[in-house]
């Protein structure tokens, strides 16, 4: 939930500084996609939803909104990349141990 109230007033002792940040050292494209096994897929659904600066309340950007088949997907590719990941890190602890052994 976005606060429209920039002139928020807090009852305690604490001063707040303005915080200009900057983004002039970013590049915000104006939609992004969801990131599934490896590369960029539009949403099963099709569906986004807008983000917002915090600081000035403004639109950056439109982010894919997934949905229960996205996750399923993104699931199956976790796991998939798992069971490969499991396979190459064995292997590397079989050639460090021979290693270990006849150094």
């Amino acid at each position: 939930m976005r606060n429209h109230d920039t002139n928020t007033t807090f009852k305690s002792s604490w001063k707040y500084a303005e915080a200009p940040e900057s983004t002039g050292h970013i590049q915000v494209k104006k939609q992004y996609d969801l990131y599934i096994d490896g590369r960029f897929v539009k949403p099963a659904k099709g569906k986004y939803f807008d983000t917002f600066n915090p600081a000035n309340d403004q639109k950056l950007s439109r982010v894919a909104e997934a949905s229960a088949e996205d996750v399923a997907a993104a699931v199956k590719a976790a796991r998939k990349a798992f069971k490969r990941l499991v396979k190459i890190f064995r292997e590397e602890n079989v050639e460090s141990t021979y290693l270990e052994l006849h150094v």
